[in-house]
Parts: C-alpha cells; structure tokens; sequence
C-alpha cells in the first residue's frame, strides 16, 4: 500500500474523530484518527458518492437516540409518526 495523505481530523464533541484521505493509486481512505494502521480502502468515486448520500441527509437516521432507533424499527413504517397502537386488555369471564 502506498503513502496515504490524510486530511485533518473531522472530530465530534467528545467522540472519536476519523480522518479521509486517498493515496496515489487513486483509492480513497478512512480510519479512525489515532488508528490509521487499520483502513477502510475504496474508490475516490465510492468516497464522493459517500459523502454525497451524507449531504443529502441519507443517513441522518444515524444521528437519532439509539432508543428512538429502536422504537421507529417495531413500528411499521405506515405507522411511524402516529404512535404505537393501544391495545385494552380484556378480562373475560
């Protein structure tokens, strides 16, 4: 594997930071930052569709609280948005 030019860190508040980079046989690459022994190697073409879905807000569902994740995965999607159904027990006699 060739040299690898890494980009700055793209950090979050308190969470680990990754860094993007290509090398010079036109690959792009992704590793934690701190960790780039260990690489994510693709296409440039397969990074820029990558950051393209992110713009796009395709993975904004990432971003919710892994219990609403969760929650939004029972819930039928032509039910999501409306709640849980309500069911009433019934005590039969």
């Amino acid at each position: 594997m060739s040299a690898i030019d890494w980009e700055g860190a793209f950090c979050g508040e308190g969470n680990n930071c990754f860094r993007l980079g290509t090398d010079a046989e036109g690959n792009s690459c992704i590793a934690v930052a701190g960790d780039e022994a260990h690489v994510l190697t693709d296409s440039r073409e397969a990074l820029a569709q990558m950051i393209r879905d992110i713009k796009a807000g395709k993975t904004d569902h990432l971003l919710q609280q892994p219990d609403k994740r969760l929650a939004d995965a029972r819930v039928p999607p032509y039910r999501r948005g409306h709640g849980f159904p309500v069911t009433v027990p019934v005590r039969l006699r």
